[in-house]
Formats: C-alpha cells, structure tokens, sequence
C-alpha cells in the first residue's frame, strides 16, 4: 500500500510539472548543432552548443561557435521558447554560425527528440537538429 502511494505521488508531481521522459533527455548535456533550416553545418557547428540546467532556474547557457550565451527557457509539454538571452561580444573571426543559431533559438516554439536527436521546430517547419 506504501508502495502504491509513493508512486501515485510520483506521478502527480511529473504531471504537476509538465515533465516527461523527454524532458529528462534535455538537461545537463551538450546539444551541439548539426543542421540549421535543413542545412548542415560546417565544423563550426560542434562549437555551438546549448546546454539547459536541470532545477528550478529554466536558465540555459552554451556557446555561438563564437561567444558564450545565457538565458531563460520556459518547456511546457512540446513547447518550447528562450528568452532573457544574453550574449557576449568579443570578435569572430573565420567562420561560425552565430547569428543563425541565435535566430533560431528566437524562432523556437516547439521541440522533439527522435533517432537520439534534438529537433527544434517554429510550429510549421523543423528549423535545427543538434545531437549530443
């Protein structure tokens, strides 16, 4: 009987939360960027990367290919969006993706894991795939 109550409040706090198994395989891993609006990437894209903490903060942190960026993510379910970013500013130069990237994580308002990778999507169209 213990045992059946635990996990009934097991699974109301992950209901309460929106969290799903999903969700679970986003935190605490480098997604480095693979293909960007159906386009691969070139070497640069391993240098760009997300990473979104596990708690309470929905902060997310990672890196341009070029700079250091922050921010906030707010995941409900599929939904999925950034805001509160915040990015330094020291020069690039060669080749890099950042201010795509950056156009992207603006775009974002859904996400899917498939194949064990990460696929963000602006509601019509997948727009980034990242892989760990």
């Amino acid at each position: 009987m213990m045992r059946f109550i635990f996990l009934t409040i097991l699974f109301l706090l992950a209901v309460a939360c929106g969290t799903t198994k999903h969700d679970a395989l986003l935190f605490d891993v480098r997604w480095h960027v693979e293909q960007i609006d159906g386009a691969a990437v070139d070497s640069t894209g391993e240098n760009a990367y997300i990473v979104w903490k596990s708690g309470d903060e929905h902060t997310v942190s990672g890196n341009t290919s070029c700079n250091p960026f922050s921010g906030k993510f707010m995941l409900d379910k599929d939904r999925l969006t950034f805001s509160d970013m915040a990015v330094t500013r020291r020069a690039c130069f060669g080749e890099n993706i950042e201010q795509a990237f950056l156009a992207i994580l603006a775009r974002t308002t859904r996400y899917r894991i498939a194949d064990g990778k990460l696929i963000l999507t602006d509601d019509a169209n997948d727009i980034a795939v990242l892989h760990r």
